[in-house]
């Protein structure tokens, strides 16, 4: 009868192990990609894009646009506050999601210059800098809640939407 070396079952067990802790760090990995994508976060509300824009803000003289890139991995817990705050008072159907992560540099400028109010557009607002809340009435941007460089906080978000919806 032939003996197997127990660093035979050593090796055996630590690839078994090995095995196991990429499996699960693989499932965690993936569980956490699915949280970041579009769809998930923000899939309560309905999406526009670029191209369908202009035509929402014709047909809807009063729209909140929720503008944020959809690949930006920092505003995961601030888009969570937002949705469960869009759940919590029923602004499904109030606020739409405009996703940035295709959108070039020349749409900014135009996007300004066709719907910004006056007193908005002398605050030299970077709509490039997301997340942003815009407030369209009569087909301007009248109010937009706008960090600049700052943490977005959840109490802002809120106190926004609660004065002006």
């Amino acid at each position: 009868m032939r003996v197997i070396p127990i660093k035979n079952y050593l090796i055996t067990g630590l690839i078994i192990i090995a095995t196991t802790l990429i499996v699960l760090f693989l499932v965690d990995y993936y569980e956490n990609s699915k949280k970041y994508a579009v769809n998930d976060r923000m899939d309560i509300l309905n999406i526009i894009d670029e191209k369908s824009i202009e035509n929402y803000i014709v047909e809807n003289h009063e729209v909140i646009i929720y503008m944020s890139n959809s690949s930006d991995e920092t505003i995961y817990e601030y888009e969570e506050t937002l949705r469960a705050m869009i759940i919590d008072r029923d602004y499904e159907k109030t606020i739409v999601y405009f996703d940035t992560k295709n959108v070039g540099e020349s749409f900014y400028d135009d996007f300004v210059t066709k719907y910004f109010s006056s007193e908005l557009i002398n605050n030299n607002i970077a709509l490039n800098i997301t997340p942003n809340l815009l407030i369209v009435i009569d087909g301007k941007v009248s109010k937009i809640l706008y960090v600049d460089g700052q943490e977005f906080k959840a109490s802002d978000l809120i106190r926004f939407v609660d004065n002006n919806i």
